[in-house]
This record gives C-alpha cells, sequence and structure tokens, in this order.
C-alpha cells in the first residue's frame, strides 16, 4: 500500500533521517554511534521541553521577581520579547525531537534564542540552562565521536567542582544534615555532625572512578546511586525541592548511563573535526576551566557547580515597612512561583532588593550584603547598606544591579 522508498525518501529531504539501506556507506560502529547520539539527542530535548514547561513562568515576562539583566544596556527591553523567545526555545527544541539532520541548526537557534533570555535576568541562568546551553553549542557540530569525549569530560568536571564546594562548614551544619535526614529519616548524632561529608566524598569518588575505563562501571554505579540519593532527599518526602531540580538529576541519571555505559566503545572511532565541532568543543574546555575563577571573584556560584553549597554569597533585607527578620523577600516567590530556586550571589540578591525598595518608595531599613563564607568556620564578611548609599554600592560590582522597566511598572 505505501511505498518504502518513497516514504524514506520524505523522510531524508525533510529531516535528513537516516534510513537502512542495502548498501550501507558507513561503518557498522559509525552507523551505531549515529543511532545512539540522535536518540540520547532527542532524550535531551524532551527533558529540555519539559525543563522549561514547569518553570514557564520565569520566562515569561513574569513580575513576581525582579528581572535583573546582565547588561544594563538591556533594563528597557519589552516584556513581550520574553515570550517570543520562550517559544522560539520551546520550537527549536521540539523540532530537534523529529528532525535530526538539521540538529546543528537548530542548536544554534536554541543557544541563541536562550542566551539572549538569560541576558535579560540573571536569575534565568539556572544550573540546568547552563549545562543545555553549553551542550547545544556542542551539539551544533557534526563529529559524535567528538561530542561524547567531550561531555564526558564536562560532566565528571561537574561532579569534581560540585564535591569540591561542599567540603566546607555552612554545608556540615545545614544543608548536609537537612540531606542526612532526608535520606535517612534521622539527623546525625550530636557531635558526628561531620559525618555529612560522606556526601561529597562519595561524589568526588564517583567523578574519579568516571575518569578511568578499567573503574568507569564502578563510578556509573556511584553515580546513578547518588542521583537516586538525591532524588530521596530533594524529593516531596524529604526537603520538597522545586520539580526542575528532581527532573534536572533525572537527566542527570539518563545522560550518566549514555556516557560511561552505552557509549563506552567509542575510542577506535573516526576523530575528524568541523569548524563548528572545534568551537563546541572550545566552549566546553573554557567552561570546564571556568570555575576555577571563582575564588578570584569572576565566575558565579552556579557556573562554578556549587549546587547544593549553602556557602554562596547573598543579600538579606532590613525593611519595617516589610518584615523585621533580615531575610531575603523574593527566595520563597521564586521557588514557588517561578519553579526555581533564587540565583545564589550577592550581587543579584542585592539587586532585586535594592529594586523593591525603589518599587516601594518608601525604604527605611538596610540591605546585609554578605561575602561567601568561611570554609574552615563559616564566619561572613558583612556590609550593611542604607537608602542613601544604594547606588553607590552598585559601583562594587561587574554585572548589572538595575531592574528592567516591564517590572518597575
Amino acid at each position: 500500500m505505501f511505498n518504502r522508498d518513497l516514504i524514506a525518501h520524505l523522510l531524508n529531504r525533510v529531516c535528513l533521517i537516516p534510513v537502512e539501506s542495502e548498501t550501507p556507506s558507513r561503518s557498522l560502529s559509525e552507523d551505531l554511534c549515529q543511532v545512539r547520539h540522535r536518540r540520547f539527542t532527542q532524550i535531551w530535548a524532551v527533558f529540555g521541553i519539559v525543563l522549561f514547561a514547569v518553570t514557564w513562568p520565569l520566562w515569561t515576562g513574569q513580575t513576581f521577581v525582579p528581572q535583573i539583566p546582565f547588561l544594563e544596556t538591556l533594563v528597557a527591553v519589552p516584556g513581550w520579547l520574553d515570550v517570543l523567545l520562550f517559544w522560539l526555545m520551546f520550537a527549536s527544541l521540539l523540532t530537534s525531537v523529529f528532525c535530526f539532520g538539521y540538529q546543528g541548526w537548530l542548536m544554534a537557534v536554541f543557544f541563541l534564542v536562550t542566551m539572549i533570555s538569560v541576558l535579560l535576568d540573571q536569575n534565568r541562568l539556572q544550573p540546568w540552562v547552563y549545562q543545555f546551553l553549553l551542550l547545544s553549542i556542542l551539539f551544533t557540530g557534526s563529529n559524535r565521536t567528538n561530542q561524547v569525549k567531550w561531555m564526558r569530560w564536562f560532566t565528571i568536571s561537574i561532579y569534581i567542582y560540585s564535591a569540591i564546594s561542599k567540603f566546607d562548614y555552612q554545608f556540615v551544619f545545614t544543608v548536609g544534615q537537612s540531606m542526612w535526614d532526608g535520606i535517612f529519616k534521622t539527623p546525625p548524632a550530636e557531635n558526628w555532625e561531620w559525618v555529612t561529608l560522606i556526601f561529597p566524598a562519595y561524589e568526588l569518588t564517583a567523578a574519579i572512578l568516571l575518569l578511568w575505563s578499567p573503574t568507569r562501571k564502578f563510578g556509573l554505579i556511584l553515580a546513578l546511586l547518588m542521583h537516586t540519593g538525591l532524588l530521596i532527599a530533594l524529593g516531596p518526602f524529604g526537603l520538597n525541592q522545586s520539580l526542575g531540580v528532581l527532573i534536572w538529576n533525572l537527566f542527570f541519571m539518563v545522560q550518566t548511563i549514555y556516557l560511561f555505559g552505552i557509549c563506552s566503545d567509542l575510542k577506535n572511532m573516526d576523530v575528524r573535526l568541523s569548524f563548528r565541532d572545534w568551537i563546541g568543543q572550545s566552549a566546553i574546555v573554557v567552561a570546564i576551566l571556568f570555575p576555577m575563577t571563582q575564588p578570584l571573584g569572576i565566575a558565579d556560584h552556579w557556573p562554578s557547580w556549587e549546587v547544593y553549597a549553602p556557602r554562596t554569597s547573598r543579600s538579606k533585607f532590613f525593611a519595617d515597612f516589610r518584615t523585621e527578620s533580615a531575610e531575603n523577600p523574593f527566595a520563597e516567590e521564586s521557588l514557588k512561583k517561578l519553579g526555581v530556586p533564587l540565583y545564589p550571589q550577592a550581587r543579584y540578591q542585592f539587586a532585586i532588593q535594592a529594586a523593591l525598595a525603589k518599587r516601594e518608595k518608601a525604604f527605611s531599613g538596610t540591605l546585609l550584603i554578605q561575602s561567601e563564607s568561611d570554609r574552615w568556620n563559616g564566619e561572613r564578611e558583612s556590609s550593611r547598606i542604607r537608602e542613601d548609599q544604594i547606588e553607590m554600592f552598585r559601583d562594587r560590582f561587574w554585572l548589572n544591579t538595575k531592574p528592567r522597566h516591564t517590572w518597575l511598572k
């Protein structure tokens, strides 16, 4: 009833989807690599669609939390652009699920529109968004073997940086204990709080085992168990984190299985690189090295993979027209209404609270700016900012601290 050759031809013309051939033109290993990679990138795109869907208020011009662009020149950008960018992101991911042959171009579109959207609001640079941006650059190339190789290095670096950030006094006595309680349903015994360092030690061990082929299977098992534990600790019966955080952990499990389990036989494949491959590879190399600049005050905490690490810098609000306590009034708003935790950077948190003071026009308290905590004793350096000091204090930061006009209206 149907002409198989005609259907195959149409599929190949529309989406360049590989179809079976009587006379294969590539080696079996190359065909297998293409099929595996196509399936993974389709799964990657589906996870991206789900993550953007569950956090859609963050991307569509919301007014719950002030939008702080990375660059001051973007504060006057109209809100309708956010909605347009969101649907372009969504469409590029959805199309890439079915039209693998055009993946390079679709990933370039996804990177461009997502990057513009992130530049319009610093809170959008969630860890999973940063990861998806970098992988989309890598996917613009055509060499699948090269992509798998650099995805492995990138994933291992995330585990290493994340583990190192948790060898910290604040983690031991705050988040570490909460995770312990979330998994074991009881806090660590008194004077045994340091037992929570087993979490970063475990993560670091998994990363080291993933580095070498002989130990990779053990590292894979440890990594999967780690993410399972995080799902338990952060899920509805534990810390009850946002849905996006849980979905990101599920994606990490799928990615780890693909990179270190399914794709363990790619070492003998062709490694010829195009110009686009070199661009993607260079982006991943920069991303791997970039967290080393965090102690110098260059990289932010999340791009340095300081996730679930409470040592990050922050800002708190003392204002008697809002609350008597020293808290960030937007932390709960971001988590409940936008579906994401608040960007953990003193610069950004100072900016959103200064924006609130400007819009309320009734500022009568102070902003408390706190540095990241000392790794050994948890102490922080603090600065109190009065109303007449806000504008002067903005000059301390390299990036923008002024809100978009759409939020001030």
